[in-house]
C-alpha cells in the first residue's frame, strides 16, 4: 500500500518557478519519486492552479491531472477559520494564510500520512 501524501499548490508550482532554481531542483527530484505515493490534491489547489497565468495554469494542471481530488467542505472551512482565530486572532490576512488551514483541516481529515511543504520537512498527522 502506498503512502497517502497531500500536495498543496507550493509544490506543484515549484516545479517550475526559476526564480528560485535551488528549490526547483529539489522539487523536480522530489516528483521523480512521485509515483510511490497515492497523491491527493483539493479542490481549493486546483481554484488555485486556475488563478495562474498561461502556460503555467496548463503545465500545473497536467502534473496533477492523475491526482485523487478532495473537495474543501464548509465543515473543514469553519475548522480552519476556527485555527485562524484561536492561533492569530481577528486581524485580517492574506487571502493564502486563510487558504493554508484549509488544506491541512482537508489533509487531516483524509487521514493523509504526510504534508510536504516548500521546506520539504513532512508533517505527520
Amino acid at each position: 500500500m502506498k503512502t497517502k501524501i497531500y500536495l498543496d499548490t507550493t509544490i506543484i508550482s515549484a516545479l517550475f518557478d526559476n526564480r528560485t532554481p535551488e528549490r526547483m531542483n529539489q522539487t523536480q527530484k522530489f516528483w521523480e519519486y512521485i509515483d510511490n505515493y497515492d497523491v491527493h490534491i483539493s479542490d481549493l489547489v486546483i481554484d488555485e492552479i486556475k488563478g495562474a497565468v498561461q502556460p503555467l495554469q496548463d503545465l500545473m494542471l497536467e502534473k496533477v491531472s492523475n491526482f485523487s481530488i478532495l473537495t474543501i467542505t464548509d465543515d473543514i472551512q469553519q475548522l480552519a477559520n476556527i485555527y485562524i482565530r484561536n492561533r492569530h486572532g481577528e486581524q485580517p490576512y492574506r487571502r493564502h494564510c486563510r487558504e493554508t488551514p484549509a488544506h491541512v483541516q482537508r489533509e487531516g481529515k483524509d487521514h493523509v500520512s504526510f504534508l510536504p511543504r516548500q521546506s520539504f520537512k513532512a508533517t505527520v498527522v
